[in-house]
């Protein structure tokens, strides 16, 4: 129970860090002339 938890909170993060990620590509390709 505890270890499906644990790799339940490691996708999370996983998942969370490739939308920052994607985020901050799309930022890069426009040159904030428009907000993210």
């Amino acid at each position: 129970m505890k270890r499906y938890a644990k790799k339940q909170a490691k996708a999370t993060k996983r998942r969370r860090l490739k939308a920052q990620e994607r985020k901050n590509q799309c930022c890069a390709s426009h040159e904030s002339k428009y907000p993210c």
